[in-house]
């Protein structure tokens, strides 16, 4: 009798194998759920410097270029020098975006023969992601660019673009591009 006592008053130590494993299966969840959000958060980011990074372009060339009718000798280098580009947006002496991707400042003019003054400048965003794009594709540039285009598009709309245009369009996976031109 007094065995049959000992195994009831016997207590289990430890954990069991399966409930290790429980705990184990409920970490690794919570730790995915945490690098999804942390991702999300981080893509959300820096799209949103890229939008500032926008911003920061148009002031910064139309600062440059005040006392003059065009656009003229104006480039991502000379652009890059000029100190009116945070660091951050800066590598190896070339605008770039958050994503890494470069941006080409590009002066010119829609007349055939090339002749006259560049009184427009593009940029071109370059290997942005798919909602990158569509963020840039999506924002209402009026009074402060002349018209834009993302990948794929053949053709602008000074009006802009439907959501629906612009997301068809910025379908490239982390290959797409957002061509922005404003007017001197």
């Amino acid at each position: 009798m007094n065995k049959n006592n000992e195994l009831k008053t016997h207590r289990r130590r430890g954990l069991t194998l399966i409930e290790a494993l429980f705990v184990l299966g409920i970490m690794a969840i919570l730790i995915g759920l945490v690098m999804v959000l942390y991702s999300m958060a981080s893509e959300k980011q820096k799209t949103q410097q890229l939008i500032t990074e926008v911003s920061l372009l148009i002031d910064a060339c139309n600062s440059l270029t005040a006392s003059q009718s065009s656009y003229k000798d104006l480039d991502s280098k000379s652009l890059a020098q000029s100190g009116l580009i945070p660091s951050k947006f800066i590598k190896d002496g070339l605008i770039v975006t958050p994503y890494g991707g470069k941006i080409e400042v590009i002066p010119f003019n829609y007349q055939k023969d090339n002749q006259g003054d560049n009184i427009y400048l593009a940029f071109n965003f370059l290997y942005l992601p798919q909602s990158a794009c569509e963020r840039l594709g999506l924002l209402d540039y009026k009074n402060v660019a002349q018209s834009m285009t993302v990948t794929g598009m053949q053709e602008d709309h000074p009006d802009g673009f439907t959501p629906i245009q612009v997301i068809k369009n910025c379908d490239n996976g982390n290959n797409n591009y957002v061509n922005i031109r404003i007017q001197h």
